[in-house]
């Protein structure tokens, strides 16, 4: 509803900034710097964020001004913000502290902790649930007394991160593994009786952050640099979420649960976000983070306060209306899944008909849009995965050489680069015949100074292939929302 003004604040560990994005523009339009590394950033009320670092201070930056406020809390990164009772806990190694929102009163302590590392609260504010990593505990305590009310040992093997399931009584723990051959999985644990299952994942898996939507948990694995997703009515794993030059940091679900954010490293050094829809569990376009060797690590989503504001009064009567209201069936367009790949060409070669004679002086070469060349392609159901099917189609991609010979005269030869490309993609069941079309789109830079000997003309290039699987999908909407339109 307000997605023209939905920003997203994300951290940079490599060089202690916080870059704030556009989702909606694809952009990252400004930048501010910190004292310190920013390890998790928590939003409250729409008006703040509150960022943990690995130094004694925590930083509190407006949203309205992105004025930043300092304050000198020691902590080892990980603020959590119990809105109902208006504090924060805060992580500090062997200890949480707790503090009122402005970060001025100190109101309390919880001791007895080797090394917290992940703490949440839940949604009544009635229950803090502290991560021990060292001693593998899980505790949970009154936030009225602060006592003790439960205690579950033995979680997994290097815990490091929960979420909370309060629907069904459950809390969800993501275990990395350690050197010692014990792969990382996810543990479930039955918060009435405290008792502990494990969701077993393939091995050499290291899972790092959690989200849960509906019936379906996803799982950061840096082990195997994808996202894993889980049914957790049968706590089994149904797919996972992968693409190339793939390093994802952490994940987080966006305010609505429509999509959520993969933070992620590429193998080639740049950081990026990648946009996940949670209804087909496919990555649907990517933002760049701006630098070089980026360590992007967390994120926070804000809405523009003015614009929310304005709606909230009327947004329940807005949506009664519209679904009391006579509907139609409309079909609409929709991206299943968007795919890059850079390829490479190591050595084009091009003859200079013999039409021409005498010297050439190469002038310029120029790559125009790839194409899929009609009749090629195939999309067919692999057999051991659900949901993913292989594409198959002939790419081309149309050059054109200017050159001057030995009159000084132009001479232009247009030509081509082409190249097979077989993939594997995640396509939502039922949309792989009701796709409609393959759109694809190229960028070509020449990585070497391209040679001419006698008629004979050779140069490599790389590609940027950017691939999207659109297909059609059938919307019902008020038959007001349709006036208005062509009004």
């Amino acid at each position: 509803m307000f997605k023209e003004d939905l920003k997203y604040y994300v951290s940079n560990l490599n060089n202690n900034t916080i870059y704030i994005a556009d989702i909606e523009k694809n952009n990252i339009f400004k930048s501010i710097e910190l004292p310190f590394k920013p390890l998790s950033l928590t939003v409250f009320n729409n008006s703040r964020i509150y960022v943990g670092s690995d130094k004694k201070g925590i930083a509190i930056i407006s949203t309205i001004d992105n004025e930043v406020k300092i304050k000198n809390i020691s902590n080892n990164g990980n603020i959590v913000l119990d809105d109902v009772n208006k504090r924060m806990y805060i992580s500090d190694i062997s200890r949480v502290l707790i503090y009122d929102m402005d970060g001025d009163k100190r109101l309390g302590e919880i001791k007895g902790f080797k090394i917290v590392d992940n703490l949440q609260v839940d949604k009544k504010g009635d229950r803090l649930f502290i991560l021990d990593l060292f001693t593998k505990e899980l505790k949970i305590y009154s936030t009225a007394t602060l006592n003790l009310i439960s205690n579950i040992k033995n979680v997994g093997v290097k815990p490091n991160f929960i979420t909370i399931d309060e629907d069904n009584g459950k809390c969800y723990v993501a275990n990395k593994g350690d050197v010692y051959g014990n792969s990382g999985n996810v543990s479930v644990i039955d918060i009435s009786d405290n008792s502990v299952i494990h969701i077993e994942l393939p091995l050499n898996s290291s899972i790092t952050y959690l989200a849960l939507k509906n019936n379906f948990l996803y799982a950061c694995n840096v082990g195997l640099n994808r996202i894993e997703v889980i049914d957790i009515r049968t706590n089994k794993r149904v797919k996972h979420i992968s693409k190339d030059y793939f390093n994802p940091q952490s994940i987080f679900l966006t305010i609505n649960k429509e999509k959520f954010i993969i933070i992620n490293k590429k193998t080639n050094g740049n950081g990026e976000m990648c946009i996940v829809d949670t209804l087909s569990n496919s990555i649907t376009s990517t933002i760049p983070i701006c630098s070089n060797d980026t360590i992007p690590y967390s994120i926070a989503f804000i809405f523009n306060n003015t614009k929310e504001e304005k709606h909230k009064n009327n947004e329940v009567e807005q949506i009664v209306e519209m679904c009391e209201e006579e509907k139609v069936s409309i079909s609409v367009k929709k991206i299943f899944n968007n795919y890059e790949e850079k390829i490479y060409f190591e050595k084009v070669i091009a003859d200079i008909p013999n039409d021409y004679i005498g010297r050439f002086v190469l002038e310029d070469i120029k790559f125009s849009r790839g194409f899929i060349v009609h009749g090629t392609e195939e999309i067919t159901p692999t057999i051991d995965k659900v949901n993913f099917f292989k594409v198959n189609f002939l790419l081309k991609i149309p050059y054109m050489i200017k050159f001057k010979d030995d009159k000084n005269e132009s001479i232009i030869i247009k030509k081509f680069i082409e190249r097979h490309m077989e993939l594997i993609l995640d396509i939502p069941i039922g949309n792989e015949k009701n796709y409609t079309e393959l759109c694809i789109n190229t960028k070509v830079t020449i990585i070497n100074a391209p040679v001419i000997i006698k008629d004979i003309l050779s140069f490599s290039v790389e590609s940027l292939v950017d691939l999207k699987v659109i297909g059609e999908i059938e919307l019902s909407i008020p038959t007001s929302a349709i006036e208005k339109y062509f009004k």
